[in-house]
């Protein structure tokens, strides 16, 4: 995306997330992110890979929304973090 996409982005979801906006954003770091990210794909804009830090990273909830919306991602993890192996069907 260009700078000025991203400013233009980053602007009209400023906006839409004032109170006075009848859109209501879910409260919290994790749903606002998944929100901005239902809303950026309604305009047609998808990230080729999604980067977050640790705070969402740690997050099942925002990891599961990712995995559920088909993102590819990269997220930095604390190292305390543990994986599970999915069940695979035979």
């Amino acid at each position: 995306m260009s700078g000025a996409m991203v400013r233009s982005v980053y602007g009209a979801m400023s906006t839409l997330g004032t109170r006075s906006s009848p859109r209501r954003w879910q409260v919290g770091a994790v749903p606002f992110a998944l929100d901005m990210l239902d809303w950026l794909a309604t305009l047609g804009l998808r990230p080729a890979v999604l980067v977050a830090d640790a705070g969402h990273g740690a997050n099942a909830d925002f990891r599961r929304g990712l995995e559920n919306r088909g993102l590819a991602h990269v997220l930095q993890v604390k190292g305390g973090t543990t994986a599970h192996a999915v069940a695979l069907s035979s």
